[in-house]
Order: C-alpha cells, then structure tokens, then sequence
C-alpha cells in the first residue's frame, strides 16, 4: 500500500534529527572545521616561507634560520642592490653623529715613553711644550711607524734631512711582539743616539686580539701631534724624505709670511721615485741620488705626458728608477690639485683650491684650531684625505711652498694589495659617522650627496670615490 508522500517526507525528518542527536552530525561539522583549519595553516606556511625565500635572495641570508629551511642562491644584483647587501641595515638605521675620538680601540693602547733626545728634553710634550726664545716657528715631523727595516732605515733618512727641526715617532707594536721589539729599539736609538737629539719616541702596544686588529693609523697620528713639543706640525708618513736645507726654508717662509698666524696649510709638493728591478727599497736614502734641491729636481721630473712606450709603468708609477708627481697614475686626485707644473716654473708661493680626495703633506700651527684625525678610520682608506677635508670645511686655506719638496721612496705594492682593500666598515664609517659630523659642526657639506638617511647614499659615495664595484678598491 502507497504511503502518502506526507508521510514520507516526515519519517526522513525523523531519522536526521535522531542522527543528529546521536551525534554524527557533529562529527561531520568538526570534521569540516579541521580540514578548514589545516588549510589554513598550510596557506600560512607557505606564504612564510615565500617571505623567508624573498628576503634571503635580497640580503643574501638576513635571518639565521632560512638556511635550514631554504638553498640560498647568489641572483645577479644591480649596483645598488649589492651596496643594500653590505649596508642594509642603513635602511633602517638613522645616521648617528659621534666625534674624533675612538674610545674604544684607545683604552686597547697602551702608550709609554720610551726615548727623548737631550736637544728635545727641555721643550716638554703636547700641552706642555714651550718655545724657547727665538724658537716660535720650530717645526715638528709627525711619524708612525711599525718596526719594520725599511721603516727603520726611513726614519733614518729622515732624522738626517731634518737635523734642526724636532721629530715625534709613534712606534706601533703588538702585545705579542712588545718585548722583543723594546730591545731591539733600544739598540737601534744608541746607535743612531746623534740623529735623533731633537726626537721624541712614544712607543704604542696593541692589546686587541689579532683577528680583530687593524692599524689605528690615525689614532697614532693624533698621538704624535699632540707630543710634538713644537706649535707647528708636518705630518708625514715615513717613507717620504725632504729635500736638504727643506727645513730651513720652511722656518724662513713662515717667518716672513701670515701662515703661522693664519688657518692656512703650508703644502710641500710630494714626488716619488720608483724603485729599479735591482735596488733594495731598504737601502739608505744615498742610493737612490734624491736630488738635494729643486733646481737638481726639476730636470728628473717625468711628468705623465712624457712618460715613453717602453717605460716598464708598474702599479701606475713611472718606470724604475725615475721621478714623478706622487702617485700620478693610480691617485691623481690626492695631489694632482698641487699643480705641479705651475710649481716647476714659479718661484713663488700659490695657492691652490681644494677638491674632493687631496691629501698633499703640509705645515700647520695647531694652535690655529687644528681638528684632530678621524679616528674611526683604521687600516687603508679615507684616513688622511678625510682629515684636509675637514680643514677645507673650517676655512683652511692651501698654500704651496715654491722651494721645498718631498720625496716618496717607493717600496713594492704588489705584496700587500690585499691589505689595500676599503673595507666595508670604512666606508660605512665614513658615510654614517664622518659627513654627518662635518655636516653638523660646520654646516657646510664638501661631498656631493645631501642625504644620509637612504640607501642610495652610499651608491652615491661609492661612486664618488671611485670604488670597483667588483672588488671595492679605488
């Protein structure tokens, strides 16, 4: 018998709801949010490690764990992209402004006394020194060295072409080799005690564990400025020699003009002469005939216009043997502004303008407002020109002495390229820490960018020194 359809449709109404209430629905609704939930957190997953693989190809391994989730890879990067690799946490970092002092790597030093010649003895040191009568315009030589040989025999040289000006040597040493070294210096000072009667030598140990050691080269020139027992300073390194009787005229030249007196550098043009295949760069100064005066100068002088075809150039100096500008070929920025050709004809003093990256060696008064070395700069880079940028940004003026001059005694570069290289910490330094300070206490900005709080500023620093993009050297 047909059932109505009423009917039917009633009982089935009936079954669902006492399945319901036995359950299986319910089951069937968690069953459902689970799969929901699994998916869910399927689609986060994913997308996380999307994120995570994105920003390893961008940074190259900014977070520690995305290696044990995804293969790192080396994509092809623009110029700006690579300099984000190396700076980016620049992005996101303001420009902090600090001053000249280190204090972190100085309480690493430990400075000492070691040796003052009689003549050098009763002037003091740093704040201290006085001039004696008459004595006003006395200058001092400012070195740093290593021990090292050919530094030794260097400072040799030096001690024999400034006999009546004061030299201060910071000797810069490592904990592990200070004990050997002190009696080797000992020896070395008795035996040359007749050079060295207006020397004063600070002796400089580097407590830093090697691996994080670079040469604090411009700590050590601030050590030496303020030990020199003179007003003026000519900070130099110590493989350039002065011409015989340089001194002399220089003490004349400031006695009969406003230098001393005045925010003015004092420039002594600097020339190098390379080494022959056959000499020892740590013969004595005689072997390599210098010649004593400009007018013996000028008629060596190979200019970079006349260097020949043949000449065997090495590193970009002149040939062996031979006298040029210093380091015409491979930095003409730091001394072409000298203009040398107008030094070989005058007889005069001239003033020359300041451009980006000079670094000539001058005469200074430090008691005209001279700022210190940047002391952040360790190792190679932006050490010295940094320095006369920060003069130019205090209204120093150059001025270029017309008789004397320095001599680079060349040494092989080919050696040491390695230890050559900008690093990053530098160049970060320079650009996070240097302009910011120079922008900040004279309100001026002697670089061509004007903002420091994005990325592409340090492109454009990387630019405007000149840096390989391949492997970051000038």
């Amino acid at each position: 018998m047909m059932q109505p359809k009423q009917t039917i449709i009633a009982r089935r109404r009936l079954r669902r709801q006492r399945e319901i209430g036995r359950g299986r629905g319910g089951k069937f609704l968690l069953s459902t949010m689970v799969k929901f939930l699994a998916l869910l957190i399927g689609c986060c997953f994913i997308t996380t490690l999307y994120l995570m693989y994105t920003l390893d190809n961008q940074y190259d391994g900014g977070s520690e764990n995305v290696g044990k989730f995804i293969r790192r890879r080396q994509p092809d990067r623009n110029l700006l992209q690579e300099v984000v690799k190396k700076f980016e946490h620049i992005i996101y970092k303001s420009a902090s402004v600090h001053d000249h002092v280190d204090s972190e790597t100085r309480f690493s030093l430990d400075i000492k006394p070691f040796f003052r010649g009689e003549q050098a003895a009763h002037r003091g040191l740093g704040s201290t020194a006085r001039a004696s009568a008459g004595d006003g315009l006395a200058i001092t030589a400012v070195v740093q060295i290593s021990f090292h040989p050919t530094k030794l025999q260097r400072l040799l040289d030096l001690a024999s072409r400034w006999r009546d000006g004061y030299i201060s040597v910071i000797l810069y040493v490592c904990d592990e080799e200070s004990s050997s070294v002190l009696e080797q210096l000992e020896s070395y000072v008795k035996e040359h005690a007749s050079l060295f009667e207006k020397t004063v030598v600070q002796i400089v140990t580097d407590g830093r564990p090697k691996a994080s050691r670079q040469y604090p080269i411009n700590i050590l020139r601030n050590m030496g400025v303020r030990n020199a027992p003179t007003d003026h300073v000519i900070v130099l390194d110590v493989d350039l020699v002065p011409n015989v009787g340089a001194y002399a005229d220089l003490v004349k030249h400031l006695s009969l003009n406003t230098v001393s007196r005045e925010k003015t550098a004092l420039i002594l043009p600097s020339f190098e002469r390379s080494l022959a295949k056959d000499e020892d760069e740590s013969s004595p100064i005689e072997a390599f005939h210098i010649p004593d005066t400009k007018s013996d100068l000028i008629p060596h002088i190979v200019m970079p216009e006349n260097v020949d075809d043949d000449d065997d150039i090495n590193d970009g100096s002149v040939a062996g043997g031979k006298i040029s500008p210093f380091h015409v070929g491979i930095f003409p920025q730091g001394h072409g502004p000298t203009k040398f050709e107008k030094w070989i004809t005058t007889l005069n003093q001239y003033q020359v303008e300041y451009a980006p990256r000079f670094e000539p060696y001058f005469v200074v008064n430090k008691q005209n407002g001279l700022p210190p070395f940047w002391e952040y700069f360790q190792g190679y880079g932006f050490n010295k020109w940094s320095w006369v940028a920060e003069l130019h940004a205090a209204g120093w003026k150059f001025i270029v002495a017309p008789n004397s001059f320095l001599v680079h005694i060349d040494h092989d570069y080919s050696t040491n390229k390695s230890s050559r290289n900008i690093g990053d910490k530098m160049a970060e330094e320079f650009a996070l820490g240097f302009v910011p300070y120079i922008r900040k206490e004279y309100g001026s900005n002697p670089f061509p960018w004007d903002d420091l709080s994005h990325s592409d500023v340090i492109m454009d620093t990387l630019k405007e020194l000149g840096y390989d993009r391949e492997s970051w050297n000038h």
